[in-house]
């Protein structure tokens, strides 16, 4: 599936595959970079598209890993 992600001009999407993100594009950003910046909004709008077409793991890390890092990455911005 997809979720697809606006805030104001700014459009990405995320890709899964059984489960796990596979890919994203955020921008100019591709995979997980794209994912942390998707992850730094605080407002928006999204939808979720149900699809079956096999998405190349382009991101390469466990789910729970990218995740991690994300949220590793917006507390060091905060601090």
């Amino acid at each position: 599936g997809r979720i697809k992600v606006s805030e104001g001009t700014l459009r990405g999407e995320v890709m899964f595959q059984e489960g796990s993100i596979h890919d994203a594009l955020f921008g100019d950003r591709g995979g997980a970079e794209a994912v942390y910046g998707i992850l730094r909004l605080v407002e928006g709008d999204f939808e979720l598209e149900p699809d079956t077409t096999p998405v190349e793991d382009v991101i390469g890390i466990p789910t729970h890993h990218l995740l991690l890092e994300a949220m590793r990455r917006l507390d060091e911005e905060q601090r």
